[in-house]
């Protein structure tokens, strides 16, 4: 087994590892770094025969158009990262459009990766010609995040992606190795390994009570909130019984393209 770190060492943005397991050559995301000039991995030094994309946040899927640079390796992913990859990637352009920006791909790399993308579900196995195999587990961070688990036979890597251990309005915590499975290398992602967060149940209960107060004031309370994953979460702990706030909730701007591509995948969500 080889490891070779494209990006995310230190840094938020831009995660791309590069693994060979036997003759297979395998990327774990193609993300962009955001904010500070949308750098992508540099990949001119490093053949794949396959990327696998954990899930649709642009720092870990971002520069996934720029693989059609380097090659006609298939794209890896579960059924509903494909949609929210392409809707997150389409508001990058307007964004760098609007700032007058420039990104490492064209509106036309985005349209030819769709013949690229390979949805697979949580759990079934890939095996490649020489017996290197890897499977998608779930992440439990937003719908459709996977961690992944890749052997030769011989040697076997985990590879988190963005996880998340605990139960959520929205997601069942990430799956474990199983009881007996080696594991020989560990990538995992430690944004907060750190930190020590207050319990959930008392963050909700005065989030919800923050809210209730304004509204009761006859105020319009607005929730800037990430679109994916994190609005939706946000709504189902406003409409939960035990903290449930009265009033109308209603959603604007990307959230609402999220909300319907997440219906369409019932299965992702709790």
């Amino acid at each position: 087994m080889k490891l070779t770190f494209l990006g995310a060492t230190r840094q938020v943005g831009k995660s791309c590892v590069h693994v060979q397991l036997n003759q297979v050559r395998l990327l774990m995301d193609s993300g962009l770094k955001i904010h500070d000039g949308n750098e992508a991995p540099d990949l001119r030094q490093h053949k794949f025969d396959a990327a696998v994309i954990t899930h649709a946040h642009l720092d870990h899927s971002g520069s996934t158009p720029t693989l059609l640079h380097y090659g006609d390796a298939p794209v890896f992913t579960t059924f509903p990262t494909i949609p929210l990859t392409n809707l997150l990637l389409a508001d990058s352009e307007k964004v760098a459009l609007r700032n007058k920006k420039t990104l490492p791909f064209s509106p036309q790399d985005t349209k030819r990766l769709q013949k690229k993308f390979f949805g697979l579900p949580f759990e079934h196995e890939y095996e490649f010609y020489d017996g290197t195999r890897f499977t998608l587990k779930d992440a439990g961070h937003i719908p459709g995040s996977a961690q992944v688990f890749a052997t030769d036979g011989k040697k076997s890597l985990w590879y988190t992606g963005d996880f998340n251990t605990c139960e959520s309005r929205l997601h069942s915590p990430a799956v474990m190795p199983e009881k007996g499975v080696e594991i020989d290398a560990l990538i995992i992602e430690s944004t907060y390994a750190n930190r020590d967060h207050p319990p959930r149940e008392e963050l909700e209960k005065r989030f919800c009570e923050a809210v209730q107060d304004e509204l009761d004031a006859g105020k319009v309370v607005l929730i800037p909130s990430f679109a994916v994953g994190r609005m939706q979460e946000i709504a189902q702990v406003l409409n939960e019984s035990k903290n449930r706030v009265r009033g109308e909730i209603y959603f604007d701007g990307m959230g609402t393209s999220v909300n319907e591509i997440v219906l369409d995948f019932p299965s992702y969500v709790r």
